[in-house]
């Protein structure tokens, strides 16, 4: 749904996201690439995580097409250690939200409050996008 509301609100279609990051089951989101068309995916840019070279490639792809970032509390993804950001990665991907008019959605759904009660970016001083 955030996703969405960046597009709407920002007019723009393009959104970086940190590569095998789980955000939900929809075919536009999932990892997993079993029956998702390139169509579904098309407006996606992947990043890798806590990575600012990445990440300021993925936004340099999207040009002038930047709707938002999408970003998880802490990496999660199946098979490996969960990583949290580094400070500079989440004062990163704000700062690039803030200069390129992008949203910063900040995928809380595995994190839950479990991080910090104002939200797992508080404690970087990263607040996303209300």
């Amino acid at each position: 749904m955030c996703v969405t509301v960046a597009r709407a609100a920002t007019g723009k279609r393009k959104i970086p996201l940190a590569s095998k990051a789980y955000h939900g089951s929809a075919s536009w989101c999932t990892p997993s690439p079993a029956g998702v068309t390139a169509e579904d995916r098309a407006h996606l840019i992947e990043f890798t995580y806590n990575d600012l070279f990445s990440l300021d490639a993925a936004a340099s792809a999207a040009g002038n097409d930047l709707a938002g970032v999408l970003v998880s509390a802490f990496k999660h993804d199946i098979g490996i250690d969960l990583e949290l950001p580094t400070p500079a990665f989440a004062q990163r991907v704000r700062a690039l939200c803030d200069a390129r008019g992008a949203a910063l959605i900040l995928d809380e759904v595995r994190a839950g409050y479990r991080l910090h009660a104002a939200g797992s970016g508080e404690p970087l001083g990263v607040r996303p996008d209300p």
